[in-house]
């Protein structure tokens, strides 16, 4: 199935490329906080709260969203918001201009990473709905794997470069940067059934 059906092809990819970026920001972004901005542990504890009520909040408000409007449209914009807030963070070196757009961009990636089962599940062909959640477990792990090794190579590489944060700042970009890339996927995507719903509307 997934070598044989280009749109779960597209998913895959774009699926481990959330999974790569949200994997790499959870295991630097206490690192980031604490050795890169020269914070405390306990606020780079609240940062990780922001995070978490955001994404507690993200998650029923993709379901309204994407019944609404579509889950790749909902996708499409949600990821292109992550995405950009993510690649921005690497122009602070203090923690207040973070910390005001947090936040929504939280909020964005919470949406974003809500969907991918759901977005399997209307593309598999009738009756193929437990390949797909193995195409997703397979895709997610891909990236789960590859997010942390990627940004922990990049710090060291461009500790100079970014020296002012220790190299941390690098993390955004690298983790920012494939979520963009997976508009790519998305833009090869049509879930069953929504074309329809469109088309009548």
């Amino acid at each position: 199935m997934l070598f044989h059906d280009a749109e779960l092809r597209a998913f895959a990819g774009a699926n481990a490329l959330w999974e790569f970026s949200f994997s790499g920001l959870k295991s630097f972004i206490v690192l980031y906080v604490v050795s890169g901005l020269g914070r405390s542990a306990s606020l780079a504890s609240a940062v990780i709260a922001v995070v978490a009520v955001a994404y507690i909040a993200g998650a029923p408000l993709a379901g309204r969203l994407a019944d609404r409007y579509g889950i790749v449209p909902v996708l499409r914009v949600s990821a292109l918001i992550y995405g950009t807030g993510l690649v921005f963070g690497v122009f602070p070196d203090t923690l207040t201009p973070l910390l005001i757009g947090l936040p929504f961009v939280a909020l964005a990636g919470a949406i974003m990473l809500t969907l991918p089962q759901a977005l399997a599940f209307s593309l598999a062909p009738r009756g193929s709905e437990g390949a797909a959640a193995g195409l997703q477990d397979f895709s997610r792990g891909i990236g789960v794997v590859l997010g942390p090794i990627a940004v922990g190579v990049a710090v060291s590489a461009f500790h100079s470069e970014f020296s002012s944060t220790n190299g941390y700042a690098v993390m955004w970009p690298v983790i920012g940067i494939p979520v963009l890339a997976s508009l790519l996927f998305l833009r090869r995507l049509q879930p069953r059934g929504e074309a329809a719903a469109y088309a009548t509307q």
